[in-house]
């Protein structure tokens, strides 16, 4: 059994990255798990992450956001450092979500938004979090906007509560998100999972 460390920025994240390290690597067993507060926390908790790396592999995964493209974000992090060997160091082009929407016909019977109307270049949308939220909105039936957007408007809050759990379902659903067909759409998960066959057992 491979064991591995598990970093990324939220609970939606973890999940993302937990589905493809069980699908890469069948019995994986995630030792560790850092994170859930934010790119900041991942980015000061480096030199940790990498002095670990040592002694066991592990997978970073954070969004891109608005920077401007992975390997001005790569530069920044490690500082004209190579990334070691046993970190698996992933950026999702722009935010998770991105690659929620990439499998499109998953993501469309899950939100109930038609599959038209989800981006065509999913990787090109500058705010994947607001554009989903945004077609919620538009197009999604009441059980789902409930469940994603607040129920305030006026909330300062840019989600609903229960957000995270609904995409986390989404995610780890068999029947729901489909990382492969979802790769054929989305670049940077595409790479992600030729990278993360690097933890397969022989």
């Amino acid at each position: 059994m491979t064991s591995v460390w598990l970093a990324t920025e939220d609970s939606l994240s973890e999940a993302v990255a937990e589905r493809l390290l069980t699908e890469a690597t069948p019995g994986v067993e995630i030792a560790l798990r850092f994170g859930g507060r934010g790119c900041g926390y991942l980015k000061t908790s480096l030199p940790k992450f990498i002095n670990m790396a040592h002694r066991v592999p592990g997978l970073v995964l954070t969004d891109l956001d608005q920077t401007d493209c992975p390997h001005t974000l790569i530069a920044a992090w490690f500082k004209g450092r190579p990334i070691p060997e046993g970190i698996l160091f992933r950026i999702a082009v722009r935010e998770v979500e991105a690659w929620l929407m990439a499998d499109k016909d998953g993501f469309a019977a899950f939100s109930g938004i038609p599959k038209v109307k989800l981006p065509q270049d999913v990787e090109g949308v500058r705010d994947p979090k607001e554009h989903l939220l945004g077609l919620v909105r538009r197009h999604a039936p009441k059980n789902v906007k409930m469940d994603l957007l607040p129920l305030d408007p006026s909330q300062t809050a840019r989600t609903g509560m229960n957000y995270n759990d609904r995409l986390i379902d989404f995610v780890r659903r068999s029947d729901g998100w489909n990382p492969a067909r979802a790769a054929a759409n989305a670049d940077s998960l595409r790479r992600a999972r030729e990278r993360l066959a690097a933890l397969r057992v022989p």
